[in-house]
């Protein structure tokens, strides 16, 4: 009984590996960092943009490892979808439309912002344009985890 317990474990595993390897996100940022570990502060070892396809190597709780351009790494999972976004949807769910998100993810250029503008003219894209120049260094990062004495996972010193 023992050995087709064992024999049954391995082809579930073996099954679940090609199922996994299958796998595909899609960026939904405009730009995300795909990170050394599962911190947002970890070091880059890679950028995405919005709507490249990462390749799904394993999940981790909110964390996504992924190949891309032939570098691994960990992104979170609030960065990526199932499915490409789409900037032509047109169905609203709960009061922001797809296009709101799509927008949202590709960014506010001046086109987005006229034709959002026209069904939204309270909107602030004064504030959204400075949000979009706010950026962080690999230097200021760093700065920032020395100074804070921020240690990779499993770093006990």
């Amino acid at each position: 009984m023992r050995p087709l317990l064992v024999a049954f474990l391995a082809m579930f595993l073996a099954a679940a590996a090609v199922l996994a390897a299958g796998e595909t996100v899609f960026v939904t940022m405009k730009r995300v960092s795909i990170r050394k570990d599962r911190q947002f502060y970890a070091p880059t070892v890679a950028e995405a943009v919005f709507r490249d396809q990462l390749v799904v190597l394993a999940r981790e709780k909110d964390w996504v490892r992924v190949r891309f351009n032939g570098l691994e790494g960990w992104v979170h999972v609030s960065a990526t979808a199932a499915k490409a976004v789409s900037v032509t949807a047109k169905d609203a769910t709960g009061g922001v439309s797809q296009d709101d998100v799509a927008f949202a993810s590709k960014g506010f250029d001046s086109t987005v912002e006229r034709e959002y503008g026209k069904s939204k003219p309270q909107a602030n894209f004064a504030d959204v344009d400075r949000m979009e120049q706010l950026a962080v260094s690999e230097k200021t990062l760093t700065d920032f985890r020395q100074a804070g004495n921020l240690r990779p996972r499993g770093d006990k010193k």
